[in-house]
């Protein structure tokens, strides 16, 4: 049963109507970085890059590492919101069914923190086959939310409703983004295909749930102690429901941002003696 007051709170957007649409500029400037050429003032935030050039990858590394600094501050010119937080409305999340632990919880309104303090370590692009990978390290990464909770652990029962607070701490992650060619009103785009997300590795898990079995505080305390010290295991359960999570968000973006700039004015060197080729 979903609690009345988690119930309550997924009814409240928490971003403006438009948020999608510039939820999804972010997805292009940030996860692939197709936005460096697609307005003049952008190059006043990034650097620009070509897709024929020997030293691309340290580029996109570059301009990718400038844009995660404005996710705390957005850019106003660009109608580019604030993206540290960012808040998912519905998760589900959840360990095996078999075994000594055994938990399934949905998360409501999760504010997700620590975006803006990432660190680009590597990237590896193809804008001829479309084809980009970036890996990050993100120092800090928190996530709160109301959650629903139910399952075992070990021989125990586990229920409860309330917050929740997992913390991340030194976390390295990398992104696969794929897509091919659409044509749309005569101009070609980026059509995601394929986006995943791979966990390399992260120096600790904290966990803290709230208001666990009714608000018993010794049987609360009891759980939380158990699941951190044994935070391992429990995050291993735990990884392959967050990465498809954070997958999914990122593909609705990817989605939604299909057809706002054309990849022929993002990277133009591509389209040279086509009709679609610029000078730049």
């Amino acid at each position: 049963m979903v609690c009345e007051r988690c119930r309550g709170r997924r009814t409240v957007a928490p971003y403006p109507m438009e948020f999608d649409r510039m939820a999804a500029i972010c997805f292009l400037a940030l996860v692939v970085s197709f936005l460096q050429v697609a307005d003049a003032k952008l190059s006043d935030y990034t650097d620009i890059c070509r897709s024929k050039d020997p030293n691309l990858n340290e580029c996109l590394k570059k301009s990718a590492q400038k844009m995660f600094g404005y996710m705390k501050t957005g850019i106003k010119e660009l109608k580019m919101p604030v993206m540290d937080p960012y808040v998912a409305p519905e998760l589900e999340m959840g360990t095996g069914a078999d075994g000594p632990m055994s938990l399934k919880f949905t998360l409501f309104n999760a504010t997700h923190t620590g975006f803006s303090k990432s660190k680009v370590k590597r990237v590896e692009a193809n804008p001829a086959k479309y084809s980009f990978e970036y890996t990050l390290y993100i120092p800090k990464f928190e996530v709160v939310a109301d959650y629903d909770i139910l399952g075992k652990l070990i021989m125990m029962p586990v229920h409860g409703q309330g917050i929740v607070n997992t913390t991340l701490y030194d976390l390295e992650t990398k992104w696969k983004v794929r897509g091919e060619p659409e044509v749309f009103e005569g101009k070609t785009y980026f059509k995601t295909t394929k986006l995943e997300q791979e966990i390399l590795g992260v120096k600790k898990v904290v966990f803290n749930f709230g208001n666990l079995f009714n608000g018993n505080k010794e049987m609360s305390d009891m759980f939380n102690k158990l699941i951190n010290d044994n935070w391992e295991e429990m995050f291993k359960q735990l990884k392959s429901s967050m990465e498809k999570n954070s997958a999914a968000l990122m593909m609705k973006l990817a989605k939604k941002s299909q057809h706002v700039v054309p990849y022929s004015e993002v990277f133009p060197d591509l389209f040279e003696g086509t009709p679609e080729g610029k000078a730049y």
